[in-house]
């Protein structure tokens, strides 16, 4: 099997994409599936502990948090180094890798968790809303009221749709299982350590910074997926989420993510923590659970454009 970027990764992802739709949802196995990132996620949070100590200087507690993230990569780099070499030694190894892939994409299980949001919402159990955003948004939702709930449900599809799905198939076709291994690691430390609070803001700094970075490319493409699924879902604007795709690509917008396409597309006014643009082709909509069922949609129909566009590719690059 081949870590380059080939008609045998690009089948292989087609598979794994098609598995994670019809097998993901299910209990037993979605429990599986986030092992590998839960213990990634449980890790920086036990190092956050040990090291992030508010006594420390900022300086030195931003060093602390640059080793954290240097060492969580390396592991991260390792293993997949290490699963893909089995998986080209052994017969059938590539089910090995199909499964590590499996579990470092994040698409049906995103699609699953703005449902509970939704439902939630629309039932009017506050409660409910904020536990089911808290496993999508990975900050503290306790306060959060109806709209500010939504609101981040909403940009939270977004975000997870570039970094679960859009991110996920650019670094792995174009590093391998290593490169996925790096890129979906660093966004779970970013989730956990990278917020710009007192706590946080030295120490989580390069997790912040280097999440941005690499999700760079991924999220101007995932922008643009998510400006064609708005032709095709109802009340959607196109020239909103055009005008908010290009608010996100321009100078300062590292962490748009695809937040502007998406709430442009939806005629909303961006949250207070939506950075990097998003304003000139947003709207000033407060958010409901309908327009969370619509970012549902959106991510769903953003899906199955790229899932066509990478079929595509892959037949055109198996015909050569």
């Amino acid at each position: 099997m081949s870590t380059a970027f080939d008609a045998d990764t690009l089948f292989l992802w087609l598979l794994v994409i098609a598995a994670d739709a019809l097998f993901a949802w299910l209990p037993g196995i979605r429990h599986f599936l986030a092992a590998p990132l839960a213990g990634a996620a449980a890790l920086t949070d036990w190092l956050d502990q040990r090291l992030n100590r508010e006594k420390r200087s900022a300086a030195n507690r931003l060093i602390r948090g640059a080793v954290v993230v240097l060492v969580l990569l390396l592991v991260a780099w390792t293993a997949g180094a290490a699963l893909h070499a089995i998986a080209v030694a052994v017969p059938s190894g590539w089910l090995i890798e199909a499964a590590a892939v499996l579990s470092l994409i994040f698409q049906r299980r995103l699609v699953e968790g703005i449902r509970a949001v939704m439902g939630a919402l629309g039932a009017g159990n506050l409660y409910a809303a904020r536990s089911a955003l808290g496993r999508l948004w990975g900050r503290d939702t306790a306060t959060m009221d109806e709209v500010a709930v939504a609101t981040a449900a909403v940009e939270s599809a977004a975000t997870r749709f570039n970094d679960g799905v859009v991110g996920a198939a650019f670094w792995y076709f174009f590093f391998g299982l290593p490169g996925l291994c790096v890129f979906r690691t660093t966004n779970v430390i970013a989730g956990r350590i990278g917020h710009p609070t007192g706590r946080h803001a030295a120490f989580g700094l390069t997790a912040a910074r280097l999440d941005d970075v690499l999700a760079l490319l991924p999220a101007a493409i995932s922008g643009g997926v998510l400006v064609l699924a708005s032709l095709f879902v109802p009340a959607a604007s196109p020239s909103r989420a055009m005008s908010g795709w290009i608010a996100d690509l321009g100078p300062g917008a590292l962490s748009g993510r695809g937040r502007g396409a998406m709430v442009g597309a939806l005629g909303l006014a961006p949250s207070a923590a939506a950075t990097g643009g998003a304003a000139p082709g947003a709207g000033t909509g407060r958010a409901t659970a309908r327009d969370v069922g619509r970012a549902m949609l959106m991510v769903i129909v953003a899906s199955l454009i790229a899932a066509t566009a990478i079929a595509g590719l892959a037949l055109l690059t198996a015909a050569r």
